[in-house]
């Protein structure tokens, strides 16, 4: 990210090592247009847009599996589900 686009961040685990591995840490020290120009920047990375779209993604073939497990344990004749 550092050499992409030049904002830096910090591993959560470095601060949390329970919950720390699902965040990133910033710092937020410097100038109100920094802080903008960190944001836009970010916004427009494409390695963090395609992360959340795989992400996204991942997540919505995990509810459709599991409501097709929940469907099939209830009827087993029906596995209808809409994904």
């Amino acid at each position: 990210m550092l050499a992409d686009i030049g904002v830096a961040a910090t591993p959560g685990v470095d601060f949390d090592a329970e919950r720390g591995s699902r965040y990133v840490r910033f710092c937020y020290a410097g100038t109100t247009a920094d802080m903008a120009e960190a944001a836009r920047r970010l916004s427009g990375w494409s390695r963090l847009k395609a992360r959340a779209v795989r992400r996204a993604a991942a997540a919505a073939s995990a509810t459709c599996r599991l409501a097709r497990v929940r469907v099939h344990s209830r009827a087993r004749s029906s596995t209808r589900t809409s994904c």
